[in-house]
């Protein structure tokens, strides 16, 4: 019961309530009449344990949020409309933001990553717009999944163009050659995300897993394929020598 309802249904003011709660004024017989008729109980019910001391407080109950939950309430959760704000900035009114975000916020989670985050509004905003540099780039290369790469013939032209198809064709072939080194669960998660470009809400309907279970396996695929293009460019290059031609771009990662 709200004091203003109580009140009203005492007919007397809420000044005069908070006066008779806190023992500052005398309750009348009627009104201890009314209390009786409100509660249902007899008028001995108030006078039950009179002068006995007061029973000792209940134990404090444990907080079911974890850590994380409460570092990620107060640090995150408050600027979450600057993140999208930057994401849609990034990728314009038909990308996806908040599913950019949220990949920003597990990359965030990978390892206890945020236990060593000195600045988390910072750090997400420059996360977020990596990954969105990282998802156009990608959305530049992906259409050439289409493509026959095994029927490709040879260009003889080694004209820019020409040079820039051999790089983009290169980078396809050892980006599909890491996922194929994956967990077969991962890799089909990782292929619905990042070239079906289905959210994790989405891909966990499809698969009937619980949303928690695709984050996982997200996270865990990113991390192995980037270790995996990582070993393969140190392969690459250590044959090649200085015509080895490079996955990642300084500053960001191989795959988002």
């Amino acid at each position: 019961m709200s004091e203003e309802w109580l009140a009203g249904y005492l007919q007397i003011s809420e000044e005069q309530l908070c006066d008779l709660e806190e023992g500052r004024a005398r309750i009348t017989f009627e009104i201890q009449l009314e209390l009786c008729r409100l509660l249902d109980v007899a008028d001995r019910y108030f006078y039950m344990g009179f002068g006995k001391s007061a029973p000792p407080p209940p134990p404090e109950k444990k907080s079911w949020l974890r850590d994380v939950d409460l570092w990620f309430r107060d640090n995150v959760s408050p600027f979450e409309n600057l993140f999208l704000k930057v994401a849609r900035q990034m990728l314009g009114p038909s990308g996806s933001a908040r599913d950019l975000v949220h990949d920003a916020y597990t990359q965030l989670m990978i390892d206890d990553r945020w236990r060593t985050v000195e600045n988390p509004r910072a750090y997400l905003k420059i996360a977020v717009k990596n990954l969105a540099k990282n998802r156009l780039h990608r959305e530049r290369i992906v259409p050439m999944l289409q493509l026959d790469l095994g029927s490709m013939p040879d260009l003889a032209d080694i004209g820019p163009d020409a040079a820039n198809s051999l790089v983009a064709r290169d980078r396809l072939r050892r980006v599909l050659a890491a996922l194929e080194k994956l967990p077969p669960q991962a890799r089909k998660i990782m292929i619905m995300r990042k070239i079906d470009d289905l959210s994790a809400r989405e891909i966990a309907g499809r698969l009937r897993l619980s949303l928690k279970t695709v984050e996982g396996h997200l996270a865990r695929g990113m991390v192995l394929l980037n270790q995996h293009l990582e070993a393969d460019e140190n392969r690459y290059q250590l044959v090649g020598g200085a015509q080895a031609v490079p996955i990642k771009s300084s500053g960001s990662s191989a795959v988002d």
